[in-house]
């Protein structure tokens, strides 16, 4: 009878573990299901971009020439920082700071050309780990010094471990922005990226752009340099004039390809579930901005759009800078900010859960 008993008990046993084995091995090759509370997060960096020239900062020129309907709407469906800042006035520190969280005189990155160490943990590290589809596009050799046609830079960069974004995202295609105007690639380059997001992850995708930064490739054809309202501290005169109003005709493309990828978004059915951020990189390339601690050289725009929780036209004037944007996105997701960050989430001054 006790040889019988333990016979059936191993035979139990043994179904028992085959179909345990059953069901995990099908557990495991099931598809994982995106967490629906994760949004989808996008970025978009313009490069050069002052706050005074959108229209939704009430700028004059903006607004009397009709340069960025497509920022005005976006705007107007979430909310507007006044007092946004970048950590620094040029490129490669602020858009490392950006990733990295960290101050760039923190980092030791405080020139053009010093790109990130491969130590320096970025925000998108986090986001990797945790399960989210990371690619990058657009303007951003800044972020590990990419040398264009010097391949003994890059490749002395590589050695010391500053060429490192092929580890760090799922796709990355390398360009310093668009050429020319670059419209007609906009939306192609991010339904490109899109394509290759696997149905079972939230999405973070970074987009550069490279307007307005000189030289200006646009036309300023129903932009008057006569009937432009100068900085007072400008000298009026007919070449700054002219400079100015092909500044703003680059703003207008920017627009233009921002309201592209805008659609683009509403066409695949995600814009309810997308956590959309744009931010100038650093100031104008005009006087006493981009290069100098005067306020448009620091003071950029930063708009926020996150439906079901940012309220449409809304304001903030909340003190925040480009380290910040790591940790709020973070927390958006759901996740922490990795050891050595110093940005401060604002998740709870978008949602009007707590003032900063």
């Amino acid at each position: 009878m006790h040889t019988e008993l333990s016979t059936l008990c191993s035979v139990w046993l043994q179904s028992l573990r085959q179909i345990v084995s059953i069901f995990l091995a099908s557990a495991f090759s099931l598809p994982l299901m995106a967490d629906p509370s994760q949004p989808n997060v996008l970025l978009i960096l313009s490069d050069d971009h002052s706050v005074p020239h959108i229209s939704c900062y009430e700028d004059v020129n903006t607004t009397k020439f009709h340069i960025t309907p497509n920022l005005q709407k976006f705007a107007e469906q979430g909310m507007r920082f006044d007092r946004a800042y970048t950590t620094a006035p040029q490129c490669a520190p602020s858009r490392i700071s950006i990733f990295a969280c960290r101050s760039p005189v923190g980092l030791g990155v405080t020139r053009f050309a010093q790109p990130a160490r491969e130590d320096v943990p970025f925000f998108t590290d986090v986001l990797r780990a945790g399960g989210y589809w990371v690619g990058l596009d657009g303007r951003h050799h800044h972020l590990d010094g990419r040398i264009r046609e010097a391949e003994h830079i890059d490749t002395a960069l590589r050695h010391a471990g500053m060429q490192n974004l092929e580890k760090r995202f799922d796709h990355l295609v390398r360009s310093a922005g668009t050429k020319g105007s670059g419209l007609d690639q906009v939306s192609k380059r991010i339904e490109a990226a899109l394509d290759t997001v696997p149905n079972n992850k939230p999405f973070f995708l970074y987009f550069g752009f490279n307007q307005p930064h000189r030289k200006f490739s646009a036309t300023f054809d129903g932009i008057d340099p006569a009937k432009l309202e100068l900085p007072p501290d400008w000298p009026d005169l007919p070449e700054v004039r002219i400079d100015y109003a092909r500044y703003l005709a680059s703003v207008r493309e920017l627009d233009q390809g921002f309201g592209q990828i805008m659609q683009l978004l509403v066409e695949r059915g995600i814009e309810d579930n997308t956590l959309v951020l744009f931010m100038g990189d650093n100031g104008e390339a005009l006087l006493r901005g981009k290069g100098t601690l005067y306020d448009r050289g620091t003071h950029v725009p930063l708009l926020i759009r996150w439906p079901g929780h940012v309220a449409p036209h809304s304001e903030s004037s909340a003190l925040v800078c480009g380290t910040d944007l790591g940790p709020m996105i973070l927390e958006a997701c759901g996740m922490k900010p990795a050891g050595g960050m110093t940005g401060k989430s604002f998740v709870g001054e978008l949602t009007g859960k707590k003032q900063i």
